[in-house]
């Protein structure tokens, strides 16, 4: 491979890596009574630079007006935590569906349903909210936790298939699965100490201790553990 060819690859990825910009609100609709919106934002920097860099998704839901917006996510107080960590608050559409940051980082739309899909989404993630296995259990690594909860819901919610970030720890933590991928486009094998998956929408990736090492294949880009995306940005602009 040529010189120019190597420094242009080093460029884009230094620029990719670079890139983590916050959603628009104007992705948001304004027009539709009902909404399902899933959102991701790396974890506060309290915890430390290497956890700082993990991302937590949530989601964000609107039942027929802005009076009725919530959020649905799992929510805990400590690395490992033994009491009810599902959560379930009310929302203020101007201070917190708008808002572009999460504890002082750039909040990512990973996807938006609407209309007469989102009205049944809703419906579907509250049940199997309350089915979750794990409401009283939340371990930050390698799972269960946030993350582990939200690909759960994704899996099982007909019409959302957002992709989390690769450094979302614990999307992938199952004690045995065999099948297709969250987003529904690849195929896995997953085990809480390796795993593997295949797909348009997850590139190449190889999980070791719930860590991903992957290669995105459009846009192209490498995924490494507590890594920026390194490469050409996502459409969650992470």
């Amino acid at each position: 491979m040529s010189r120019p060819l190597i420094s242009a690859l080093l460029c884009v990825a230094l620029l990719g890596a670079g890139c983590s910009t916050a959603f628009d609100p104007a992705q948001i609709p304004r027009d539709q009574d009902y909404l399902v919106l899933v959102k991701s934002a790396r974890l506060p920097g309290k915890f430390g630079p290497l956890v700082a860099q993990a991302h937590h998704a949530w989601f964000e839901l609107k039942d027929g007006s802005d009076a009725r917006w919530e959020s649905l996510e799992v929510l805990a107080s400590s690395p490992v935590q033994l009491t009810n960590v599902l959560r379930s608050d009310p929302l203020d559409f101007e201070l917190d569906v708008l808002a572009t940051e999460r504890w002082e980082h750039p909040v990512h739309l990973l996807q938006v349903l609407s209309g007469a899909d989102a009205k049944r989404a809703i419906g579907i993630l509250r049940a199997e909210a309350a089915d979750y296995e794990a409401p009283d259990l939340y371990v930050a690594w390698p799972g269960p936790n946030s993350n582990t909860f939200v690909e759960r819901l994704l899996r099982r919610c007909p019409g959302l298939d957002a992709a989390l970030h690769h450094n979302s720890i614990g999307k992938d933590w199952a004690w045995l699965r065999v099948g297709p991928s969250a987003t529904g486009s690849g195929v896995e094998l997953e085990t809480p100490l390796l795993g593997v998956q295949l797909g348009l929408e997850e590139g190449v990736e190889l999980h070791v201790l719930q860590l991903t090492f992957g290669i995105d294949l459009w846009p192209p880009a490498l995924e490494l553990p507590f890594l920026p995306r390194l490469g050409f940005p996502q459409g969650g602009s992470w």
